[in-house]
């Protein structure tokens, strides 16, 4: 089975509204595109100087409209921020926005550069897609971006002139340059109106003295309209003396100079509340946030900084969209922190900095609270807040705060470990991992939980390098990677057990047994998870017991101890009721329903999958409702439904590849190959197995191998193929489980007689 298609994004921005001038730009754009040798040009817009406010952006976006149902699968728009005041966006971020709105789920997302980038170009392969790369640093940020299929097109903005790109990419330079002097007048006709036709000398005085940039001419046309009764003379004399007695501006004829005088010239005519807003907001580390974390930032009420925001909108110094998000450009962002530098204190500046992390802390713990209340006592405590948050008042609301919130999550967790602030970068780091690990953002969660690592080691705290590395081994495991995850994990144990923390060390062992299992490890899995059970009835920690006691279960109904599985799953599913946490108790459920299945007690084990289905599904849980289907998908083949059973694992199939959970994909595959060869599908039957054994093997699990093997044998047997392949099958399959110490050895002499033991 195929993996699903990739989604048809349509990411590009809006266009902006009064476009002017530009034609031959458009046209030039254009033809690059048409003349290329394969319609997979790169484009590259950049602009004189490496001047920005030039409209790199808003030439690319209009034109990619235009342009847009030539690629109908798709266009994919990325900021990569290369010249705003923080960090430019790393490549590998870049590539992970892009394969989430390609359709593949954050667990499925690899962890390196190179195998992002190779995903990418796999699933843009054979499309005809278009790329907008806009604000790029230099051209080592954009390669990792570049698709490899020719029916894709790429434009990229840049203040850089990308000489690498054109050099060895076979870019096409299209240099952009100021607004003509009619265009720029134009430009602010089409803002202001009749005024510039009745004063037209004047109107190109202005337009001169906004240096014909776009941008200032925006900020200034806006400036000129909220002083309707003022002519325009006035204005552009007002804004020429600005010019000249204006300390920041230098000598020259930088037209940098004038989008600085143009926005000094507005900020100066804002009252001291919104100027001093102004200043504040540009310490916000993404620079888009809502009107909470502005007046966080402010240390307004929320109508005042409701007030503030309005006003800067209408000045041009923010963009407020239609969700309510605010957003600045990264020349003004530079120019507000420049200001704040100037003008407000230290002190003042920390003040407003720690009002953000209180108030993006302390939502960001009661979004979680909702989600997940059992994990109430693992989380740091959150820090005070004073100031305005939203109400968060069931788990879709904080389950949206946090989706939305999460680039600037990241970026304020980002900004506290480039601070030296290790005791921030624990705090927020053990408030919303868990919500990175359930929500699929896999690469977020690794570069979360290398920091806490990181913090950890800075601080000499033991406990929370244990608990970074316990991390990291659950991420390794989810991926496949069980080398470098029991590498983690027995190094969390050590380090949990030397820092007096018990609960985590136990922790650590029975991930650590799970991993076993996996492996086909089943007495050292065993023992492992037997003291992890001992070790947390001492500590009476009843969440992390229910877990340990499932890992015990799983390791127990694999080897045939069926009625030990049923109790610990049974109270382990006691556990998770008691303390509320319906995500544990729905996988209790699904461990029942599979101690059941192996039993063959079809209808009883139905009931109890069925429950989890139903429980994972409300959660929005996908991981938790591949473990589920492929068990039911047997059970619906047992009790005699074979066309339900297809549709249970064929989407747990399509499930376990999106998110990456490959040990679910193995099983999920050979579970399949049943169902096809129950069906007389042999040749599918076939693949399936085939598929399966490749994935387990990949993976190192020995007991999927062996339920493999023996499907490939019954395939080569029934549908009359080579004998010698079902022997030969069978024997492998015979000696993993043999080896293995599963009931299943039996039944394969049971079933094969003599034929294996020749």
């Amino acid at each position: 089975m195929s993996p699903a298609p990739p989604a048809t994004p349509r990411e590009l921005p809006a266009p902006v509204r009064h476009f002017v001038g530009r034609e031959p730009e458009m046209a030039r754009l254009s033809a690059l595109f048409d003349a290329a040798s394969q319609p997979g040009g790169v484009a590259v817009i950049s602009a004189i100087g490496g001047t920005g406010g030039v409209g790199k952006t808003a030439l690319a976006v209009r034109w990619a409209h235009q342009v847009a149902d030539r690629f109908p699968d798709g266009q994919l728009y990325i900021n990569l921020r290369g010249y705003d005041p923080g960090e430019p966006l790393p490549a590998t971020e870049a590539l992970a926005r892009f394969l989430r709105a390609l359709g593949l789920a954050g667990e499925a997302i690899p962890a390196e550069l190179d195998d992002r980038a190779d995903a990418y170009r796999a699933l843009v392969a054979g499309r005809r897609m278009l790329m907008l790369l806009d604000n790029a640093r230099d051209a080592a940020q954009v390669r990792p971006l570049l698709p490899g299929d020719p029916g894709c097109a790429v434009v990229v903005t840049s203040r850089d002139p990308l000489a690498g790109l054109v050099a060895r990419d076979g870019a096409r330079r299209l240099d952009l340059d100021l607004l003509p002097g009619g265009a720029a007048v134009g430009l602010l006709r089409e803002l202001i109106g009749d005024r510039v036709t009745a004063e037209p000398a004047a109107a190109g005085g202005l337009a001169a003295a906004c240096g014909r940039l776009p941008l200032a001419l925006r900020v200034a046309a806006e400036l000129a309209a909220s002083r309707p009764g003022e002519p325009l003379r006035a204005l552009a004399g007002e804004l020429a003396q600005h010019q000249r007695r204006l300390d920041l501006l230098t000598a020259g004829d930088d037209p940098r100079a004038a989008v600085r005088s143009v926005f000094s010239w507005s900020y100066h005519r804002l009252p001291a509340p919104t100027a001093r807003a102004f200043r504040l907001l540009s310490l916000h580390p993404s620079g888009d946030y809502d009107r909470y974390a502005a007046a966080a930032l402010t240390g307004m009420t929320l109508a005042a900084a409701d007030q503030a925001l309005s006003a800067l909108a209408r000045a041009y110094l923010i963009q407020i969209s239609g969700s309510g998000r605010c957003g600045t450009h990264d020349l003004l962002l530079a120019y507000g922190r420049e200001l704040t530098a100037e003008h407000d204190s230290e002190a003042e500046r920390g003040a407003a900095r720690d009002r953000l992390f209180t108030y993006c802390a302390a939502t960001a713990a009661a979004a979680m609270d909702i989600l997940m209340p059992a994990e109430r006592d693992r989380r740091p405590a959150a820090p005070p807040h004073t100031g305005p948050v939203p109400a968060l008042s069931s788990a879709p609301l904080a389950r949206a705060w946090l989706d939305t919130e999460r680039p600037g999550l990241l970026a304020l967790h980002a900004e506290c470990a480039q601070a030296g602030r290790p005791d921030r970068v624990v705090t927020l780091g053990g408030i919303i991992w868990r919500y990175l690990e359930m929500s699929g953002h896999l690469s977020d969660e690794v570069t979360i939980v290398r920091r806490l690592r990181r913090a950890g080691q800075e601080l000499g705290d033991t406990a929370v390098e244990g608990l970074a590395l316990l991390l990291l081994g659950a991420v390794d495991q989810r991926q496949g990677r069980t080398g470098e995850a029991v590498g983690s994990l027995l190094r969390s144990e050590e380090l949990s057990t030397a820092a007096g923390r018990p609960v985590d060390a136990a922790r650590a062992l029975s991930n650590l047994a799970h991993l076993r299992l996996l492996r086909g490890e089943y007495g050292q899995a065993r023992d492992e998870a037997a003291r992890a059970v001992a070790a947390l009835r001492a500590a009476g920690n009843r969440l992390a017991l229910a877990r340990a006691l499932l890992t015990r279960a799983c390791v127990d109904m694999r080897q045939g101890r069926y009625e030990l599985a049923m109790s610990d799953a049974s109270e382990g599913r006691e556990l998770f009721q008691s303390v509320g946490d319906l995500t544990g108790e729905s996988y209790a459920e699904a461990d029942l329903g599979r101690v059941r299945q192996l039993q063959g007690r079809y209808p009883d084990a139905q009931a109890h999958l069925e429950r989890s289905l139903a429980m994972q599904v409300t959660r929005a849980n996908p991981t938790g409702e591949v473990y589920v289907l492929a068990p039911l998908g047997l059970v619906a083949l047992h009790l005699g439904d074979g066309a339900q059973a297809a549709r249970h694992l064929e989407r747990a199939l399509e499930l376990a590849r999106r998110i990456g959970y490959r040990p679910a994909a193995a099983e999920a595959l050979v579970n399949l190959g049943e169902v096809q060869l129950a069906a007389g599908r042999a040749a599918d039957a076939l693949a399936s197995f085939t598929a399966g054994l490749e994935e387990a093997t990949v993976i190192g699990e020995r007991y999927e191998q062996a339920r493999a093997h023996d499907g490939l044998a019954r395939v080569h047997e029934l549908a009359g193929g080579d004998r010698g392949q079902a022997t030969r099958h069978w024997r492998k399959a015979l000696a993993r489980y043999e080896a293995l110490g599963v009931p299943a050895a039996a039944d394969i002499r049971a079933r094969t007689g003599a034929k294996v033991c020749r």
